[in-house]
């Protein structure tokens, strides 16, 4: 589940110290009614912050013919309320003793800056280090939560700490103490996963090895690598890839290199027209570029760019019709989309939600990636195609510990696409009960709604362990573009669904198992209504 975004920057107490340094006093005389002054026009000192002419907007109404004192007050909260829409929160707008007289009237204007900025509890990552991956903390500079704050989570994505920012008064007015405590994490971890989502042919079994390691070079990248086979068909299931991330700091971007190969041998299946080969051999390569935008209150999101180089080389013959009998599934066909995302979280009281969107766009040519490939791989394919791609979940804690999650992915394009680009559904992340990648289309959309029960370790009286139930409905419902005259029935459009209930367990933080029971609603995709089918999959961090 997708962890909660915490507020990291505490400034409360540093605004309460503020607000009791900063006295704002002004001369009246004792009348019986308030005494008016002639105010021509503000004259603000002390900021290097906010535009000039931003500031004399927000005070303007304050002033112009007689004033009251209340106005002057009212013209400081406006510039002070300024500073903090801004993402200042320790500026403080003050009204100094003064002569009404002149028609002038004085603002100073407390420009909180670090003086001192401490790193505390970082064993693994050095204290320069730390303070480059939030570069927003400078001595000698006025906090910018935002920014901070968009700081600290950018720092966050490196899995091996977890960082926290406490903003405090230093010794004289004006000046701000900055500590940040660092939780360190193992910066090396080892991987083990087990699940079921192969198929009759290469073996329903998946075993996983996977390594990670934090700050390599001492440069804080993330390197990962991870190994994937079929336990019962060692030599027919080879599955390789590998990431690195390069932390961008100053730019408050990542930069995410990526690879994957895989080479899988289906064998030979007998069949009623003959014996059907297939090998599957593909690799992948890409890049990605992430730009973490200011935060709002409650809300983080990301815009994104990449390129993926996709290389799929299929072998398939079918009985006495050789290639031609395996159609879309046999071609080989290279793929080049460009990438453009945004993504984003929401954290309220009541509710969390995730949502992500991105538009891709395919760049032809090369070897494979013609439009002759594309003809070869899907009559009326478009090599120059373009989706779009949205996902969203949200969940909601109800009385008692229970929790409600909704969970949606959509695809949507005009074109005829290739089987690799195709939107699937079916299996333990998209509609349980049927197999992984069950049905595949040019459109479609799929759903999950879940209902968690409480945490059922405390009632078994087991510690440091979490145990929770779940139901599930899940549906998919998949279309088709430019549909050929031959095409009917599920080459046309699909919908499964399925019922269900589910187990979630961990141990620790080292032991994750997820197990769901899937109740078919819909025939379809080589299962029949009724059947049922157990999703399993074991995971262990060391």
């Amino acid at each position: 589940m997708h962890q909660s975004i915490r507020p990291i920057c505490r400034i409360s107490a540093l605004l309460l110290t503020f607000t009791a340094l900063f006295a704002i006093a002004a001369r009246a005389d004792e009348v019986d009614k308030p005494r008016t002054f002639r105010v021509e026009r503000f004259q603000v000192e002390g900021n290097s912050l906010l535009p000039s002419d931003a500031i004399a907007s927000v005070v303007a109404p304050f002033g112009g013919g007689a004033r009251q004192l209340s106005d002057l007050y009212g013209a400081a909260e406006a510039l002070q309320t300024l500073y903090r829409e801004a993402g200042y929160p320790v500026v403080q707008v003050a009204l100094p003793e003064q002569k009404l007289d002149d028609g002038v009237v004085q603002l100073r204007v407390i420009e909180g800056r670090f003086k001192e900025i401490q790193v505390n509890g970082n064993k693994e990552y050095s204290s320069e280090q730390i303070r480059t991956s939030l570069p927003s903390l400078k001595e000698g500079t006025s906090p910018q939560v935002r920014q901070l704050d968009r700081d600290i989570r950018q720092a966050n994505e490196n899995p091996g700490r977890r960082l926290a920012v406490n903003l405090q008064p230093g010794g004289a007015l004006g000046e701000i103490k900055a500590r940040v405590d660092v939780s360190d994490e193992k910066i090396e971890r080892y991987l083990a996963t087990l699940d079921n989502t192969g198929t009759r042919q290469t073996g329903f079994w998946r075993l996983g090895l996977g390594y990670q390691h934090a700050n390599v070079a001492q440069r804080q990248h993330v390197f990962s690598f991870q190994y994937v086979t079929a336990p019962e068909r060692l030599k027919d299931v080879q599955v390789l890839s590998a990431g690195y991330r390069i932390p961008l700091p100053a730019q408050a971007s990542s930069l995410d290199l990526m690879m994957a190969y895989s080479n899988v041998k289906a064998g030979v299946t007998p069949t009623v027209v003959g014996s059907l080969f297939f090998a599957g051999e593909g690799a992948i390569f890409g890049i990605k570029l992430t730009r973490r935008l200011e935060s709002l209150p409650e809300w983080e999101h990301k815009l994104s760019l990449g390129l993926d180089i996709k290389d799929f080389r299929n072998e398939c013959a079918l009985g006495v019709f050789g290639a031609a009998g395996c159609g879309e599934a046999g071609a080989s066909i290279a793929l080049h989309p460009v990438t453009v995302g945004y993504s984003g979280g929401l954290v309220q009281p009541a509710m969390q939600a995730q949502w992500n969107l991105s538009w891709s766009r395919n760049l032809p040519g090369g070897g494979r990636g013609g439009r002759e490939d594309f003809i070869t791989a899907r009559a009326l394919s478009n090599p120059h195609f373009s989706v779009l791609r949205a996902g969203a979940s949200a969940q909601w804690p109800l009385m008692s510990q229970w929790m409600l999650r909704l969970g949606g992915q959509l695809q949507d394009t005009r074109d005829a696409l290739v089987m690799a680009e195709q939107f699937g559904v079916g299996g333990a992340q998209s509609v349980r009960g049927y197999a992984e990648r069950a049905a595949s289309n040019d459109r479609g959309y799929s759903m999950n709604l879940e209902f968690y029960t409480p945490d059922l370790s405390n009632w078994l009286n087991v510690s440091n362990a979490s145990l929770r139930g779940l139901l599930f409905l899940d549906s998919g419902t998949l279309f088709r573009n430019r549909r050929l005259a031959t095409e009917t029935g599920e080459t046309a459009g699909t919908r499964l669904t399925s019922v269900g209930i589910g187990l979630r367990a961990s141990l620790g933080k080292n032991w994750s198992i997820v197990s769901d029971l899937g109740h078919v609603m819909e025939t379809t995709s080589g299962r029949a209504q009724g059947a049922q089918h157990v999703h399993f999959s074991l995971n262990g961090t060391f």
